[in-house]
């Protein structure tokens, strides 16, 4: 499978204007008489045509001193008259942008070439971006090593890209969704997004990072496996699709749906066997799932299974001594699972028959803090263990 190059004339052509070097500059716009001759404009209306703007009275000074971008369209068709094949035009293109206001591409990588990483790109936006034409394009994340991930990817792609970073978000130029949309034929709508279909005829190597973005924007990791969400079915499926084509020792559950917030939500599992696999092929770039990822590894690789009885309850009361812990530091600090850590604070049903938690027997009391539940020592058992 040959990988495929994308050279600026394949680009939406109406949706972008160029800034061009000095040499070429002085190539095709030096005489505006044979511009105007090869154009088949009169002098009054080829500064017109050179902007793509209805602005009257323009000379062609601004164009000839690198002052103002040119309409892609219409380089293409300059270039075309003077034989100028497209390498030698991207070699000799400084910056484009969007038509318009916009940011610009200074430095770019012409012409645009498939990458692993312009596909984990494409899936960072249809998974916790906004691509859409009619609005601000941006990707959100609060994970700032994703935010750093997705602004190396637009540099390895496009070049030296004008991009405002804020700490959750990255806002980028509309030009970037608007190619990637003709190349590939894609929709970056919440409930019409799909993976490319060429990502499922390249080799393996250009899927890795499409199904890390996608696991780190969507995903969500326990010990019983790692969960991954949408609210587009079909976009989800591709994802699963693309994990059984080029990982199939990865055990996948079927797909669940269920209603959540007024909304629909579809997700499927990986099997917690599968998570030594997945960290040595594919791994997660948030740190934190990195991170849980390493501890539920940890506990499945220990060399002992339980504890004596009342020893964990101890050793709970103790580290609560030490301070407030959520459920997750708990259960690090012991090399527990969080879901054994609640059955010791909160109970649990054994055999039929209730069996009481430290929070029920007085010895600790919770509060909830985001999506996490903080827990404390109630104020005589701090008496007892200072």
């Amino acid at each position: 499978m040959s990988i495929k190059s994308f050279h600026i004339s394949e680009f939406p052509q109406s949706k972008i204007c160029v800034l061009l070097n000095k040499k070429l500059r002085n190539k095709i716009l030096c005489n505006k008489r044979l511009v105007c001759s090869l154009t088949n404009k009169s002098p009054s209306t080829v500064s017109r045509w050179l902007t793509g703007t209805c602005d009257r009275g323009k000379s062609m000074g601004p164009w000839r001193k690198g002052k103002q971008y040119i309409p892609l369209l219409n380089v293409l068709t300059l270039t075309r008259y003077y034989k100028i094949k497209i390498n030698g035009l991207e070699k000799n293109i400084v910056s484009y942008k969007t038509i318009g206001a916009g940011n610009k591409f200074n430095s770019p990588v012409l012409p645009l070439k498939e990458t692993p990483e312009l596909f984990g790109l494409i899936t960072h936006i249809l998974c916790d971006g906004s691509g859409l034409p009619n609005n601000t394009n941006y990707y959100r994340s609060y994970n700032e090593k994703q935010l750093d991930e997705f602004a190396y990817y637009i540099k390895r792609c496009f070049g030296d890209v004008e991009i405002t970073k804020t700490p959750t978000s990255i806002i980028f130029p509309k030009c970037i969704c608007y190619t990637i949309s003709k190349l590939y034929k894609l929709k970056f709508g919440t409930f019409n997004g799909r993976l490319p279909k060429r990502l499922f005829e390249l080799p393996k190597k250009f899927s890795t990072l499409a199904i890390r973005a996608f696991i780190d924007d969507e995903g969500s990791i326990g010990h019983s496996g790692i969960r991954t969400y949408s609210a587009n079915f079909k976009l989800l499926n591709d994802l699963k699709k693309l994990i059984e084509l080029h990982h199939p020792k990865i055990k996948l559950s079927s797909t669940y749906t269920r209603s959540r917030d007024q909304r629909i939500e579809h997700s499927f599992g990986i099997s917690p066997f599968a998570f030594k696999y997945f960290k040595e092929n594919i791994g997660f770039t948030n740190n934190k799932k990195s991170a849980d990822l390493e501890f539920y590894l940890s506990i499945k690789e220990r060399n002992w299974n339980h504890r004596p009885k009342g020893v964990t309850k101890n050793q709970i009361l103790k580290e609560l001594g030490n301070g407030q812990h959520s459920t997750k530091e708990l259960a690090k600090k012991l090399d527990i699972t969080p879901k054994l850590i609640t059955y010791h604070l909160s109970g649990y049903t054994k055999r039929g028959k209730r069996i009481k938690g430290l929070e029920k027997l007085d010895y600790v009391r919770r509060q909830r803090k985001g999506n996490e539940i903080i827990w404390s020592l109630n104020e005589c058992q701090q008496c007892n263990t200072e």
